[in-house]
């Protein structure tokens, strides 16, 4: 009994971070899409049918795997029948609450915030297979509040289902390797399967079952290396059965999930532009950036602690977790785009080997009372953190108030100059800011558009083009850090000479910042990584004097 009170306490603490804020950006009369990026891309390509919500397996939309876009078609559906979940409904649409973009949109950020708090289940309940139940709660408990989990656990996007199934996985693995059978075996191949079918990079989870397997003095002696091979081909053959099971399109559609992929294969190789370029070595950023503001510092030293106590032990248990891992991060390290999300698969394994190694110190008295300590004030400050993040997105977005000023403060008929062509960045001066298209398709799409105020955007495939700002002056400019905080870090000339420009002769305004609470700052206010820097931008209006 009072394990199940500890792993449901465990939940719900992981549940309340995910829906606190849950609603963050959705759509509103201001604006048609959400505030993040890829979720008009994902519901517009992965769950709607030419514009129309229904069912279908082949999305034709293969940069990720589909799983995780049919789990949300058939929430979608059942939400339409049932109306559990409303948002706001455009008038001009005439839908009905529970079939409006910003309800689907809804629907699918439930789906992720349930899997992650899910997560939280099985890290518990893996310690409990490994004989370790401390080492499982102290691993749920750590999920539940490390902001790079709480964050993306808001978001309608693959990561948060991904990093479920890899738990799932490590978990199967375990199973396996305490009590082996080809059924378990065959669980574990299906769940990495699927686990690829939800982001592709994942299916290097599947080597958590293949070390399970050839792990020496873990199968009968009997059979010897030819078991192990057909145990092999087994884990492959169940492996790709469950790619095939949540990504149908690479059999139905296969020329344009070929193309897909390619493409997202290219883009990782070649990188984005200003957003990741001189950030150095990868598998250090991921370290110092990602993981260090996914986790903050303390729990990240903590966690590096943990992984090299599994390195230098003799737990064979450590090396399920290790397998998996060593090659993503090795991988993810070598590429050129290197969004904070990436490292959400690793935290599972990372905070299991985490209570593995916390666990291991219980017998020494003093070791580990100080180590438990520690944990906790760890886990005291991450849940700061990640509450932090909670309020920024539970509160007024700087976007919707810089807005309200806008409003209040330029005069209708007013020029407004921008640094870029609007998107998720800039206050939805128009509802069309937030559209799922290419940049010059909302360029042309927005100055078609009547407005209240003349909006100056950059010539046509231009960025920070100083015309926007010539005589007669505009009458306020926008300038939003998630436009300029690479480009500034880059020092680019162009940029630099437009944000003096637009400073020169005008009142700055800003809107937002980084998490606190009591005016404690929780997160630094240099270099925060883009994804995260999502829900807690800053928002500047230069406004003439």
């Amino acid at each position: 009994m009072r394990t199940a009170l500890a792993c449901a306490a465990i939940v719900l603490l992981a549940g309340a971070l995910r829906l606190w804020g849950i609603g963050w950006g959705l759509p509103n009369p201001d604006r048609t899409f959400s505030l993040h990026p890829d979720e008009g891309v994902n519901l517009v390509n992965g769950v709607l049918d030419r514009g129309v919500a229904r069912p279908h397996l082949d999305i034709g939309f293969y940069n990720y795997g589909s799983f995780y876009f049919l789990l949300w078609q058939i929430a979608v559906a059942v939400n339409s029948a049932y109306g559990f979940v409303h948002g706001y409904a455009d008038p001009s649409l005439r839908l009905a609450a529970q079939d409006s973009i910003g309800a689907m949109l809804l629907v699918g950020r439930l789906l992720s915030a349930s899997a992650s708090a899910l997560t939280c289940v099985i890290l518990f309940l893996s310690g409990r297979r490994l004989e370790r139940g401390r080492a499982g709660a102290i691993a749920a408990t750590l999920f539940a509040v490390a902001p790079l989990a709480v964050v993306n656990g808001h978001f309608a996007t693959v990561d948060s289902v991904a990093t479920l199934i890899v738990a799932c996985t490590m978990f199967a693995a375990f199973a396996y390797a305490r009590h082996p059978s080809t059924t378990t075996l065959s669980v574990a191949g299906v769940l990495a399967g699927l686990a690829a079918a939800t982001r592709y990079n994942t299916a290097l989870c599947a080597l958590m079952p293949l070390v399970a397997i050839w792990r020496p003095g873990d199968q009968p002696a009997d059979g010897g290396y030819a078991l192990r091979v057909r145990l092999t081909l087994l884990l492959t053959a169940t492996c790709l059965a469950g790619f095939l099971i949540g990504c149908p399109g690479a059999l139905i559609n296969s020329s344009k999930f070929r193309a897909d992929v390619l493409f997202e294969a290219a883009k990782s190789a070649r990188g984005m532009g200003a957003l990741f370029e001189d950030t150095g070595n990868g598998w250090a950023y991921h370290y110092l950036v990602s993981l260090r503001h996914g986790l903050g510092w303390p729990a990240l030293a903590l966690v590096s602690l943990g992984v090299v106590i599994a390195l230098v032990r003799r737990d064979r248990s450590v090396w399920i977790p290790l397998a998996f891992l060593i090659p993503y991060y090795l991988m993810m390290g070598a590429a050129q785009v290197r969004f904070a999300r990436y490292m959400l698969p690793m935290l599972p394994g990372v905070v299991m080997l985490t209570g593995l190694a916390l666990t291991a110190l219980d017998g020494r008295r003093w070791t580990g009372r100080t180590a438990l300590g520690t944990y906790a004030l760890v886990v005291g400050w991450t849940a700061m953190i990640a509450v932090g993040y909670c309020r920024m997105m539970a509160g007024p977005d700087a976007r919707d108030l810089a807005l309200r000023s806008i409003r209040s403060d330029v005069s209708k008929g007013s020029s407004i100059a921008f640094a870029t062509t609007p998107w998720y960045w800039s206050p939805s001066l128009l509802p069309d800011f937030t559209s799922p298209i290419p940049g010059s398709a909302r360029r042309t799409q927005i100055l078609s558009q009547p407005s209240d105020w003349i909006l100056r955007l950059p010539r046509a495939d231009r960025e920070w083009d100083m015309t926007a700002l010539e005589d007669p002056s505009p009458s306020a400019v926008i300038v939003s850090d998630l436009e300029s905080q690479d480009p500034v870090r880059l020092r680019r000339t162009d940029v630099l000479q437009f944000l003096r420009r637009a400073a020169s002769g005008r009142r700055a305004r800003t809107f937002g910042g980084r998490p606190t609470i009591l005016d404690l700052p929780l997160v630094s206010k240099g270099y925060l990584p883009n994804d995260l820097l999502y829900v807690c931008p800053t928002i500047t209006v230069y406004l003439s004097r």
